[in-house]
């Protein structure tokens, strides 16, 4: 629960951000998913480093759930 506050308050004090859809092809499943990527607009105009929070979607779900849910 702490980690989905602080993505939240991260994205909040950041209000414009970019939302990118890469499909990474998964040798071990063979086959390709799905992986939604947030940025902030700046993110390539400058050399500053970001922190990279990863949120697992679980069983039954699909790489767009979080996005679509919160």
């Amino acid at each position: 629960m702490r980690i989905i506050t602080l993505a939240l308050l991260l994205f909040s004090l950041n209000a414009s951000a970019r939302v990118d859809t890469l499909w990474v092809h998964s040798t071990a499943m063979d086959k390709t998913i799905g992986t939604i990527i947030i940025t902030p607009t700046e993110y390539h105009q400058n050399n500053d480093q970001y922190p990279a929070i990863y949120i697992l979607h679980g069983a039954g779900g699909d790489y767009g759930n979080w996005l679509r849910r919160m």
